[in-house]
């Protein structure tokens, strides 16, 4: 007995380990990823140059009111430059929805070793993408309101019915349920979950208002009733777009579309399978297997609860359902999403990734029932594997995704060092290289809506250089918006081509004694162009500088434009050539533009 019992301790204290591993590596990696990534979404960034009152009063005019009780949360998470400090809060937002679910599947009578598994695997399992891993998704509020309802759900499922509530934990249990219905999915949540509970436990008045869940789901209601009588939501351009945006599908798609794009949603849940080469068909297929399966799992916990012999369990179960489905549904009524899920794109959302850690704490449930059925543990030490196999790739991939914001990332710290030195300066104006506005795989931001930022953030009039400091302008880039150009092709990686004629045109004052260098490449490179006529500001210049492809032109007089004309009578196509299949008539490459000052300085082509 005594070998036996030293067996089991030895292996009780090397699954204990691993659970530690998978917990501290969860967490690392979640450390990782969340500090790796900066802002990702349009709504993030605009919501960073708006003050409170504005945010507010936007609010009030869509008339989505819950967004007033998200408001605080949101602040506490909002950040543009993603310095330490800013990102913190996100790492807790971020670790709040598993650590919750662990108290939760204790609360249901799971093992410790087990809750940690099941609660922290599915998060390594977890795809990241950029659509639904904002700042207010998995990196986000809807996070902490997750996580809050589960808190929500944990007090009342573990108070006693003979027995009354602690005022202060009555009233933290009421302000936690209160800023769970900031995503009104979670309201509708908690009214279904005390209905349920009314129905399995027979529970009187009394006992159910001692619930801080249900006097929320009360109050919220009466709210939400009151402001639909009295018609606070009066009718504007915002509160109809946010409408639209919302339910617009429900007076355009027939019923069939609805569920179709809701088993979609549904099914798109699952990690990667959006990028298993699936249609639309199939995925539905896939879908239709799944609702099959959780209907059966579904009608044996209704007629548990009918027959008033459900457990706390069952009546999760059904609103985790509530939840999964729901969530899908809610995301059929709004156009845009229904349209991506039509398309058979491969986006998904924030909901979705509630939906795949229900659909794998089902899964474990099965597993686990089964378990205890056979006497066996093998099942679930296979379930725990397979995780593990499907986790490490997932974490590789998702790695690899963080990583292509790196770059943003670098932009968003040196935006803040730049204007930091303009303020430490006492300037008033602080210049950007236009790539600062480019951030691939989020978003390219507008020179107005960038410049609204600076203005709100650090009290600075922006302006926007197209040349790095002491270096030319590349010609095949963005151009500033006084320039105006004539004869260029698209512009290919390092040049520009044009034709037989082109034409650039600067709309700025320039003094006299002002150096223009145009660097030229050819069609046939290392050549030099022959029979090319330049005209600056009318005048003919055919002068190149010694050894290099650079024609040089001075003005003469203070300009209040510059306009320099290429004529090139040797053009061709590559086609003709036998280069390829390029029918363009090409004459020249065009390559950079450098501006030298009368004071020996270059231009940054600033505005």
């Amino acid at each position: 007995m005594s070998i036996l019992h030293a067996k089991n301790k030895v292996f009780f204290d090397f699954s204990l380990m691993l659970v530690i591993v998978l917990v501290l590596f969860t967490l690392y990696y979640l450390w990782y990823i969340n500090f790796a990534l900066p802002i990702m979404t349009w709504d993030e960034f605009q919501n960073g140059f708006k003050s409170a009152d504005e945010q507010l009063a936007e609010i009030l005019k869509s008339g989505r009111l819950s967004h007033f009780l998200a408001y605080p949360i949101n602040a506490i998470l909002k950040f543009v430059i993603p310095e330490f400090s800013a990102v913190l809060p996100r790492y807790f937002a971020l670790i709040m929805l598993p650590i919750t679910l662990v108290a939760l599947l204790i609360i249901l009578r799971v093992s410790k070793k087990k809750s940690f598994v099941v609660a922290f695997l599915p998060i390594l399992m977890h795809q990241l993408d950029w659509q639904h891993n904002g700042q207010i998704a998995f990196f986000g509020s809807y996070n902490v309101y997750a996580a809050l309802f589960i808190i929500a759900i944990i007090l009342d499922a573990s108070q006693k019915f003979d027995e009354s509530m602690s005022i202060h934990k009555w009233i933290f249990g009421f302000i936690v349920s209160i800023l769970a219905f900031a995503s009104e999915l979670f309201f509708i949540a908690a009214g279904f979950y005390i209905f349920l509970k009314i129905i399995n436990y027979r529970c009187s008045v009394t006992v159910v208002v001692r619930s801080p869940l249900c006097s929320a789901v009360a109050v919220y209601g009466v709210f939400l009733i009151t402001v639909i009588f009295y018609n606070f939501n009066a009718s504007n351009a915002e509160a109809e777009a946010m409408g639209n945006y919302l339910y617009g599908s429900v007076n355009t798609a027939s019923v069939y579309n609805l569920l179709k794009i809701t088993l979609l949603y549904a099914v798109n849940s699952i990690p990667y399978l959006n990028t298993m080469g699936f249609d639309v068909f199939g995925k539905l297929v896939i879908s239709v297997v799944i609702v099959s399966i959780l209907s059966v799992f579904a009608f044996r916990a209704i007629v548990s609860i009918i027959n008033k012999t459900a457990t706390h369990k069952s009546i999760i179960f059904l609103v985790s359902l509530l939840i999964y489905f729901g969530s899908s549904f809610l995301l059929s009524l709004q156009p845009i999403k229904s349209q991506w899920m039509l398309d058979n794109h491969n986006t998904r959302y924030v909901f979705n990734f509630y939906g795949w850690l229900i659909l794998y704490l089902i899964l474990f449930f099965a597993i686990d029932r089964y378990c205890k059925n056979v006497k066996s543990s093998i099942p679930f030490n296979i379930f725990v594997v397979a995780s593990i196999v499907f986790a490490v790739y997932s974490i590789n991939e998702n790695i690899k995704f963080v990583d292509r914001y790196s770059e943003s990332k670098d932009k968003w710290i040196a935006i803040d060092q730049i204007a930091e030195n303009s303020i430490a300066n006492n300037q008033k104006e602080v210049g950007f290289h236009i790539d600062y506005l480019v951030h691939p795989d989020i978003v390219s931001f507008s020179r107005d809506s960038f410049s609204r930022f600076i203005d709100f953030e650090y009290n600075l009039d922006a302006k926007y250089c197209y040349a790095k400091q002491g270096s030319r302008l590349n010609l095949y880039g963005v151009l500033p918006r006084y320039f105006s150009i004539e004869g260029f092709y698209s512009p290919e990686i390092n040049w520009v081509w044009v034709g037989s004629s082109s034409m650039i045109r600067i709309d700025k004052e320039y003094p006299a004694g002002t150096i223009f260098d145009l660097e030229l490449g050819d069609v046939f490179p290392g050549k030099t162009p022959k029979n090319v006529r330049f005209l600056f500001n009318g005048e003919p210049v055919n002068k190149l500088i010694s050894g290099q492809q650079i024609i040089r032109f001075q003005t003469d007089s203070d300009s209040s434009y510059i306009e320099i004309k290429i004529q090139s009578p040797e053009e061709a196509s590559p086609l003709e050539l036998g280069y390829g299949d390029d029918s363009r008539r090409l004459s020249l490459q065009l390559i950079s533009l450098g501006v030298i000052l009368p004071d020996g300085s270059m231009s940054s082509f600033c505005e």
